[in-house]
């Protein structure tokens, strides 16, 4: 059986449009990954992702204070994002809600202002993000 110029056309424009969804889901996960940086294991179920001039002692470091302040648990699923370059600090926390919750934002800014007091460097910038790594909220700290 022949195939007609139309249904050859439909397999081969069916076959582009695959090949371009494979090539989107590759650059959204590469994407993702250099977003996220390298991961610091600080319990067994959270995680700091460093990435920039950050270095896992600097990762070491926030996983030990995220645990001090109540922030990792060790029972939930969680991770922070910790990035350092020429303008300063970023720790982005991911959170499933409460971004613009004025006790959560006050919470994160007693947390950041504690960070600049234990010798991290300001300018400190927080980000509230979601699991899909968008910024809800942001904030800096001086």
């Amino acid at each position: 059986m022949r195939q007609t110029t139309g249904s050859r056309s439909w397999k081969i424009i069916t076959q582009l449009l695959a090949v371009a969804g494979v090539i989107i889901v590759l650059l959204i996960f590469f994407g993702r990954s250099s977003m996220l940086g390298t991961r610091y294991q600080a319990t067994e179920f959270e995680a700091v992702n460093y990435s920039g001039s950050a270095t896992e002692a600097d990762a070491r470091q926030l996983g030990e204070m995220l645990k001090q302040v109540g922030f990792f648990t060790g029972e939930k699923r969680g991770d922070v994002l910790l990035r350092r370059n020429d303008d300063g600090t970023a720790v982005s926390f991911v959170l499933g809600s409460g971004w613009n919750n004025p006790e959560i934002v006050d919470s994160f800014k007693v947390m950041a202002r504690a960070m600049t007091d234990a010798g991290w460097p300001a300018p400190f910038t927080v980000r509230l993000i979601d699991k899909n790594l968008n910024v809800k909220n942001e904030f800096v700290v001086e």
